[in-house]
């Protein structure tokens, strides 16, 4: 199985669930994402529940259930060229999200050449400057490659940032270092 090329947009402060779900998903849908008959929703498992990936029929319903789990999970669109998966991790419980992951098939992405690259840079982007996020990475095999998203939360709330990503960095330092002196 190959690895995919993924997008990790970082907020160590959180933003809630809901407005990560929602807002993610306007920009997404004005890139020509849509939630069809390909589309899923993945739940992560609570103490109680391990639910099962189900096909999304109503789409409204699958954001709404998304936005409100209390672990969170992920939800595949159908873009104009493939599908992505776009996963949210916070702390549970906490109601808020901490980091968007996206994911795209390797074969796919780069069938579509640069530009592919730079519309889901763009996208990316968009998500970014919506957030505020510190920091903002797209690479292949970001997590195969030994990324933790909770370990990189943790170094920008100190302000560090670490590594260096091929297709996009965006480091917001004056996020990091503001936050560092209302420490």
């Amino acid at each position: 199985m190959s690895e995919s090329y993924q997008i990790f947009i970082l907020i160590p402060n959180g933003i809630q669930a809901e407005k990560a779900v929602y807002d993610t998903h306007e920009i997404v849908e004005k890139m020509g994402g849509v939630l069809d008959e390909d589309s899923m929703l993945i739940l992560n498992e609570t103490q109680n529940e391990e639910p099962e990936p189900e096909y999304i029929t109503e789409p409204s319903e699958a954001l709404a259930t998304l936005a409100q789990w209390s672990t969170y999970g992920a939800i595949a669109y159908s873009m104009p060229e493939f599908v992505i998966t776009i996963a949210y991790k916070g702390v549970p419980t906490k109601n808020f999200i901490q980091a968007i992951k996206i994911s795209i098939m390797e074969r796919a992405f780069e069938r579509g050449g640069d530009e592919i690259k730079n519309k889901y840079a763009e996208l990316a982007q968009k998500l970014h400057d919506k957030f505020q996020a510190t920091r903002t990475i797209m690479d292949w095999g970001i997590e195969y490659k030994g990324f933790c998203w909770l370990e990189e939360i943790e170094r920008l709330n100190r302000g560090e940032f670490i590594g260096q990503y091929t297709i996009l960095d965006i480091k917001d330092k004056s996020v990091a270092i503001a936050k560092l002196t209302a420490l």
